[in-house]
Formats: structure tokens, C-alpha cells, sequence
């Protein structure tokens, strides 16, 4: 089954951004839409309330209305004027018709609610607009909520005698049925913004999935070999060139390391031919260094001369030495073949401190283990052996006016690590990268083999060996080795 990388996440984000423009977009549009509608609907109207308010100005009769007085809502007179009311109310579907003095004292109400002369205090919530209206301009009020829980509007006009002057103020009230409509489209455009937004994240997960698909392909064709493979992808746009461009980067890649295989089988063939001739002259002088080794010492027994004595000694400590030489060079000329046992720790370990300080320029050194008991090593005795001793005799060789040799080990996650640290001359900054090459030394007398081998024994065994150096301070190597058999 194809392994997600990152598609789910990718997938979220890109259907979470596009919903949210979806919904910034449509409230947005839908706020500005409602209240564009709401206020054309509020003003259309205020300007049929203030139309109203001027026709029924224009059509009292001012004289008789100033004959009114209170306790004449049973006159003939007033009936006339009601009548009139009540006409243009039913006409316009007004809700109600009044006049009123400056004292907002009624005068005529269509609905016949308030009495003559009676203060409508109501008309407190208006006094700007009123005040508008005395001084000769028609207005009208805010939207208001009525006792009845709907929403309504009022339309005041000035009433004018012979001379123009305003004796009294006709006021129109309506409901505003048109809100509903509004209300009624604002839940419709909810609905559908709803619609829309399920519409948007089906539409962006079908392009999510059309991106992120190719690009877990990429990603799974990277991650899971070591080589990164082919992907089939058919599509067109970027992605489809993405998809191409890099299955001609595979194929480019195969090439190259298929010539990397092959230089590198060259390399290994050549190699190993010529450790296999490097082990045959090293074998074809240790034979002769065998046979010189016992002239030498025949011609010794027959030589009475101190002086001859003496040369005779140099000649057998110099072939021993090449003999040394020969030997290092065998050991890392030919393959590690690894016999693994199981051996405890301390034991092995103290037998090869024994064995290196007891040299005589040794004697000098202060030796402190601290190695961890019962602890199982899974080596070859006889390669890690000389791993360690030759690790132990560069520490010991690195300390000449003595010092202190410590040795100890410890589990670390699946590895059992042993350090080796003196305190010595350290090792110089600039040759830190070249310690473990072969032939290289920084001594005097020697074959620069010793650390060598032992890198070669230790990576054998599937460990590591790395170390820490300050000049002046000493010296750290650190082997790690896998604490399970290999």
C-alpha cells in the first residue's frame, strides 16, 4: 500500500484555505448585499411615507382643523376630517395616520387611539426629525421597533396656513413588511453559501488529491529504495513535466551508478590482486629473513671479538625489526577471517594491558581500569587482540616522560564501548583526518600500520573507532562494538 508522506496535511490545508476564501467571500458579498438591499427598501420607503405625509398636508383643510378642540371626537367636523384620514390610510396601507400642534398634542388620529389634545409622547423618540419638520422640511424617523415586535417607520410633513406658516404636522406610520423579504432572502443566501461551501470543499479535494497524489509518488519513489525509481504519472501542466524531468534524472542516475558499480568492481579486482601479491613478497622475505636469522646466529657462536659480538647483535635486532614489518604488512595486507567467541570483558582486556606495559620503557605508566563486570564481548580473540594492543601501545607510546593509562567500558544503547585515553603529547590538529591511513607515522621507527589494522579488525567486526585529541592534554579512542554476536 502506498505510504502517505505529507499528503494529509497538504490535503487539509488546501481544503481548509479554499473553504475560508469561500466564506470570506460570500459574507462579505452577502453582508454588503443585505445591507445595500435593507437600505434602498428603507429609503424607497421614506421617500412613499414623506409623499404621503406632503398629500394629506395638502388636503386638510387647515380652518377647519383649527376649530378642533378637545372632546370633539363626536362632532360632525371631526367625523369629516377622520373620514378623509381614513381614505388615504387605506389607499397607502398605512398603519396610521395623525396631526399634531407643536406641543405634540394630537389633533387627528386616523385610528382614533389618542384623543384630541392629548400629548403622543411617542414623538419624544423623534424630536431631531421633528425639529426638521417645524423649520419647513419633510423627514422622517429611524427604523423602530412597534408593541406588536415588527419593525416600523414614520414620515412627518409640515401642515401650512393661507400665510405659510406651520400650524401642525401630519405624520405617516408604516411597517417596513419589506425586512421580511430581506430576513427571508438573508436565510436563503445562508443556504446557499452553505451549498457553496460543500461544493468548494468537494471541488478542492478533487484538486487537492490531483496535486498531492503525483507528489507522495515523488516522494515514495525518493524514500523507500536506495536508488530513487520511476514514477507513472500521466498528467499534463507542471506536474506532468515534474514527472518526466525526473524520471530522466533516474534514468541518468542508474547510468552513473551502474559506472560507479563497475569502476568500483575494477577497483575491488585490483585491490585484492594486489593484497595477494603484497602477501606473497611478504612471505618470500620473511622466508629468507627465517634462514638469515639463523646464520646469523651459527656465525655468532664462532665469533670471539667483542666487537664482532656487538655488530652480530645489531644485525639480529634489525632483522627482527624487519620481521616486525613483515608481519604488520601481513596482517593488513590479507582479509580479516573472523572466528567470533564469546569472552568476558575484564579478563580479556587486563591480559592485554599486562602484556603492553610490560615493556621496560613502559614502567613509568599509571594504569586505571574501570571496566564494567560480568560484560560479554562477542570478538575475534585473536584479530581484536591485536586491535587493542595496538591502540594501547600508541597510548602508551604517546605518554614518554609517563603518564596515566585508563581503560574503561560501558553499554550504550546496543553497543559496548571501551575507551582507551592517556595522557600523552595529543594528536596535532592537522594530521587528525590521517591517523588511520596506512604508513602513515609520526615516530621515528615504525610502519604506521599499528592504527590501521586496527581499523581495518574493528570495521570487520561491524563496530567503529573514533576519538578526541587536545595537544598537550591526551588522547581518547573510543570502540564501539555491537553487543550482539555478528
Amino acid at each position: 500500500m502506498e505510504k502517505l508522506f505529507f499528503g494529509k496535511g497538504l490535503l487539509f490545508r488546501f481544503i481548509l484555505s479554499y473553504t475560508i476564501f469561500v466564506i470570506a467571500v460570500f459574507s462579505i458579498s452577502g453582508w454588503f448585499f443585505y445591507r445595500y438591499s435593507q437600505s434602498t427598501l428603507e429609503k424607497e420607503l421614506e421617500m412613499r411615507l414623506l409623499n404621503i405625509a406632503e398629500v394629506v398636508a395638502s388636503t386638510i383643510q387647515v380652518n377647519y382643523l383649527m376649530r378642533l378642540e378637545p372632546g370633539d371626537e363626536d362632532t360632525p367636523l371631526h367625523a369629516f376630517l377622520i373620514r378623509n384620514l381614513e381614505k388615504i390610510k387605506d389607499a397607502s396601507k398605512a398603519r396610521d395616520i395623525f396631526v399634531f400642534d407643536r406641543q405634540n398634542r394630537v389633533l387627528l388620529d386616523a385610528d382614533m387611539e389618542v384623543p384630541i389634545g392629548k400629548e403622543y409622547l411617542l414623538l419624544k423618540l423623534d424630536l431631531a426629525e421633528l425639529e426638521t419638520v417645524w423649520q419647513g422640511i419633510p423627514s422622517a424617523s429611524t427604523l423602530y421597533w412597534g408593541m406588536d415586535g415588527k419593525l416600523y417607520k414614520s414620515g412627518y410633513a409640515p401642515i401650512k396656513d393661507e400665510k405659510g406658516n406651520i400650524v401642525a404636522v401630519v405624520g405617516i406610520e408604516a411597517g417596513a413588511e419589506f425586512l421580511e423579504i430581506v430576513n427571508k432572502l438573508r436565510t436563503q443566501m445562508l443556504l446557499i453559501g452553505l451549498f457553496s461551501i460543500a461544493v468548494a470543499v468537494i471541488i478542492s479535494f478533487v484538486i487537492a488529491r490531483s496535486i498531492v497524489n503525483p507528489l507522495n509518488r515523488f516522494i515514495y519513489a525518493i524514500e523507500t529504495e536506495a536508488m530513487p525509481s520511476k514514477v507513472d504519472i500521466k498528467a499534463g501542466g507542471e506536474i506532468g513535466f515534474l514527472a518526466e524531468r525526473f524520471n530522466q534524472m533516474v534514468d541518468k542516475l542508474n547510468e552513473k551508478d551502474r559506472l560507479l558499480q563497475a569502476m568500483y568492481e575494477k577497483e575491488k579486482a585490483r585491490a585484492d590482486s594486489i593484497s595477494e601479491m603484497s602477501a606473497s613478497v611478504a612471505h618470500e622475505i620473511r622466508n629468507p629473513l627465517g634462514a638469515i636469522t639463523g646464520f646469523v646466529e651459527l656465525l655468532e657462536n664462532k665469533v670471539a671479538n667483542e666487537n664482532g659480538k656487538a655488530l652480530i647483535e645489531n644485525i639480529l635486532f634489525e632483522i627482527k625489526n624487519l620481521n616486525h614489518i613483515v608481519t604488520d604488512f601481513l596482517s593488513f595486507a590479507k582479509k580479516p577471517s573472523l572466528e567470533i567467541k564469546e569472552t568476558d570483558a575484564e579478563s580479556f582486556l587486563d591480559s592485554i594491558i599486562n602484556s603492553a606495559i610490560a615493556a621496560k620503557e613502559f614502567k613509568d605508566i599509571k594504569v586505571k581500569k574501570t571496566i564494567a563486570p560480568n560484560l560479554q564481548l562477542h570478538v575475534d580473540l585473536i584479530e581484536m587482540r591485536k586491535a587493542v594492543f595496538n591502540i594501547v601501545i600508541n597510548a602508551l607510546q604517546s605518554m614518554t616522560a609517563g603518564g596515566a593509562l585508563s581503560i574503561s567500558t560501558e553499554k550504550k544503547d546496543s553497543n559496548i564501548e571501551i575507551l582507551i585515553s592517556d595522557t600523552g603529547k595529543g594528536i596535532p590538529k592537522e594530521i587528525e583526518g590521517r591517523i588511520f591511513d596506512p604508513f602513515f607515522t609520526t615516530k621515528e621507527r615504525g610502519t604506521g600500520l599499528g592504527l590501521a589494522i586496527a581499523y581495518k579488525i574493528i570495521e570487520a567486526h561491524k563496530g567503529t573507532i573514533t576519538f578526541s585529541s587536545e595537544e598537550g592534554k591526551g588522547t581518547t579512542f573510543i570502540i564501539r562494538l555491537p553487543i550482539r554476536p555478528i
